[in-house]
């Protein structure tokens, strides 16, 4: 004999219908409840909440699965959490008891695991917080703030703690690093205030090489330029890109100085030799004009290079040509003379060449500070020995 509808819906063990509605019969604590109506037959209508059922139960097999093959289990319980709260009220007909078990057996599982991993991330935090208390003390600032770094990407990958502990901890970190930092901070705050007194120290001992560098008085100006370099000497490390353009001015003063005391020594001798007198030792007096001459004509080209302009390597050319045209002397003071001027020739030469390729790219050069003008003449020597390579 075949069911009929009355039979079906009478029979069914999990639901019943009642004035065309489908219910859901008492299961645990939660009493029957409407889950429905019938819209065709009362068969239809349990078929389809039965299927319900059995999407319910699919996205339980689901979240099992999901669960059995992650290594991080324990962020899965919230999801567990709000499928068993979903699930007293969920419309379908089914075994809820069944699933209600399932759900509080791996909730039970999840909240063990979890409580051993609370545990266990303690047991790393702590461990974590010994070495950041070394380092919360340490003046290794470089070093320090590295390994600091890598225990905040350490703190952060580890999961929570019990909740008890948990801001008594998080506070702690907390503490440390902000010891640490600033700490730091005052350091660098006043590192930075001792390098600009020191900075501007050391400008004002350029300022002052700068203001006596065409000085006459050269005895007087040697002894104060040596007083400027004693001071620079005690004035003590700064970062050398914040020196540089204040030491440049300090050594272009200083050697512009002393090439004028090194052309005026030469003037001097030249006298002398012209007086009769003794030129320097092992030279004796000197009468023959022709060695005044090549003096004279070295004497000149150290002011040219003293002067060192972005212009005028022709003067050094027609030198040149006044020292070959002129009759060699058979002495040692000739030779001497003679490689000191080839040098000099060669170096003078050599820096108009550069200054007079930087003139064209930038006619207003001279009117730049010494750190740009240097800045462009870099460049073109970079260039230069590119080109040759």
């Amino acid at each position: 004999m075949e069911p009929t509808e009355k039979s079906i819906a009478e029979e069914h063990p999990f639901g019943y219908i009642e004035d065309n509605k489908v219910f859901l019969k008492p299961y645990l604590s939660y009493p029957s409840r409407e889950i429905g109506a019938v819209k065709e037959t009362p068969s239809e209508a349990i078929a389809y909440f039965e299927n319900r059922f059995k999407q319910f139960e699919k996205k339980v097999d689901d979240l099992f699965e999901a669960i059995e093959k992650a290594e991080n289990k324990g962020s899965f319980l919230q999801k567990l959490l709000h499928l068993k709260e979903l699930c007293g009220q969920y419309d379908g007909l089914g075994d809820f008891t069944s699933i209600f078990a399932r759900l509080e057996e791996k909730e039970a599982y999840l909240s063990e695991l979890i409580n051993k991993n609370r545990v266990k991330n303690l047991a790393q935090k702590k461990a974590l917080l010994q070495e950041l208390e070394v380092l919360r003390d340490s003046n290794d600032w470089i070093n320090a703030s590295e390994k600091i770094k890598e225990i905040k990407n350490k703190w952060i990958r580890i999961g929570s703690v019990e909740k008890v502990v948990e801001d008594e901890v998080e506070q702690m970190f907390k503490e440390y690093l902000d010891v640490f930092f600033k700490r730091r901070q005052e350091f660098y705050d006043e590192r930075n205030q001792l390098n600009a007194i020191k900075l501007k120290k050391y400008e004002e001992l350029a300022d002052k090489a700068f203001a006596i560098k065409d000085s006459i008085d050269f005895r007087k100006t040697i002894e104060e330029f040596k007083r400027i370099k004693e001071e620079w000497k005690q004035v003590g490390p700064v970062p050398k890109k914040d020196l540089f353009p204040i030491y440049k001015k300090y050594k272009d003063s200083n050697d512009y100085f002393f090439r004028k005391v090194k052309a005026n020594k030469r003037r001097r001798e030249q006298q002398q030799m012209g007086q009769g007198g003794f030129n320097r030792p092992g030279v004796g007096p000197s009468s023959d004009p022709r060695l005044r001459n090549f003096e004279r004509l070295l004497s000149d080209l150290e002011k040219l290079a003293a002067e060192m302009p972005f212009q005028g390597d022709e003067q050094v050319r027609k030198l040149q040509e006044d020292w070959k045209k002129s009759m060699p002397v058979r002495s040692d003071d000739y030779k001497r003379l003679e490689r000191k001027f080839r040098s000099l020739c060669v170096k003078t030469l050599d820096t108009y060449f550069v200054n007079k390729i930087a003139y064209k790219r930038n006619p207003n050069i001279k009117k730049l500070p010494p750190k740009e003008q240097l800045k462009i003449q870099i460049g073109v020597l970079k260039e230069l020995i590119a080109r040759d390579k």
